[in-house]
Parts: structure tokens; sequence; C-alpha cells
């Protein structure tokens, strides 16, 4: 398992509407810029603004741990830098989803939630071989809920987190079909076509 995370470090993972970027600390600033919009902070309870030696020491502590993937998210039309998205506490039963930040600026623009959710979780079952995905979400983070919801995440509990509770969601590996999200996103890229063909 230490090995295949440390080999996922290196991957890009391509989709058709975004690619997931190996995290390293040429993309400090990208984060930072994501983590401190007054949206993503709420969302994440950070009650402090992140700054780009907060973020570089993040990443000397990310560098050393064998269970936690963290990838930026790339617009593969405009090659922006428009999110993250990360998977952690990685052993050979569970991991856990989570960190997601997509720029509220692009993210009516195509699919990019649907798709970066889709190539985490496939890549969590698939490749990793997990049996289930934990998340956490804020308690009002309904547009969230109503993803993981989708996606079959059943809720389980709640905790608490620096005071604000955040409810617990599990997904098993034999309840996740990525089948109809799939057409969706086939459906997106027909379109896409289409309106580059100038129909």
């Amino acid at each position: 398992m230490i090995d295949m995370v440390q080999e996922l470090k290196e991957k890009s993972i391509s989709g058709y509407f975004l690619t997931l970027i190996p995290y390293s600390k040429e993309f400090a600033p990208d984060v930072v810029r994501l983590r401190n919009n007054e949206r993503t902070s709420y969302f994440l309870n950070q009650s402090f603004e992140s700054t780009l030696l907060s973020q570089l020491e993040w990443t000397e502590e990310y560098n050393k741990k064998n269970n936690d993937l963290y990838w930026v998210i790339q617009s593969n039309e405009t090659h922006e830098i428009i999110g993250s998205t990360s998977i952690y506490d990685i052993d050979s039963l569970q991991c856990e989803k989570g960190r997601f930040i997509l720029d509220q600026s692009n993210a009516a623009k195509k699919p990019y939630a649907l798709e970066a959710e889709i190539l985490v979780i496939k890549l969590a079952f698939e490749e990793l071989k997990v049996s289930q995905i934990i998340t956490t979400t804020r308690y009002d983070n309904t547009k969230m809920e109503s993803i993981n919801k989708r996606f079959g995440f059943i809720r389980i509990g709640s905790k608490m987190i620096r005071n604000v509770e955040y409810y617990t969601y599990v997904l098993k590996k034999q309840k996740f079909d990525p089948k109809p999200f799939e057409k969706i996103l086939l459906h997106w890229q027909k379109r896409e076509e289409v309106n580059k063909n100038g129909g």
C-alpha cells in the first residue's frame, strides 16, 4: 500500500474536463488563494488566514506521509488551477475523502465537481482497493451533502470539529455505481464537441 501511495503521488489523473495534478510546493500559492476564499474558509471551518509560509510548512509534513494523496484541480480548457481534492488516512480497508475546494467562479461552467469526485472515488476503489470511503461535511453544507448522497454515501454519525458539527458519511464499494454519472459526463462531452464544431 505504501508503494502504491508513493507511486500515485507522482501520477496525474486525466478526465475530459479536468486533470488532477499531484500537489507539490509549486502549487502552494494556488492553494492559499483557494483556501482564503470566504466561502471556502467557512465550510472548511478555517478561522485563520492561510499564508504561503503556513502552506509550505504543511507541504513538508504532507511529503513525509505515506497515507495521504492531495491533488490540485486543473481545467483542461484554460489550464487554470481551479480547486483541490484529496484522499487521506489510507489503509488497506478504507480512506477518507476531503479537502475538496472548487473556485465558485468556475463551478457552474462545466461538471468539474462531478468529474473530480468520480475520479477520486474510482481511484480509491479500483487502484487502492479499499472497501469503503469515509467523508465528513459541515452540517450546513447542503450542496456537498447532496453530491455525497447522489454517489451513495450514507450518513453514519456526526462529530465536532473546532466546535462545529460535521456529518460523517460512508460509501461502500459495492454500493457505488459510476455509470449514471459517466453518462452525464458523456452528455456534456458531446455537447462540448458540438459547440467546438460550430453546431
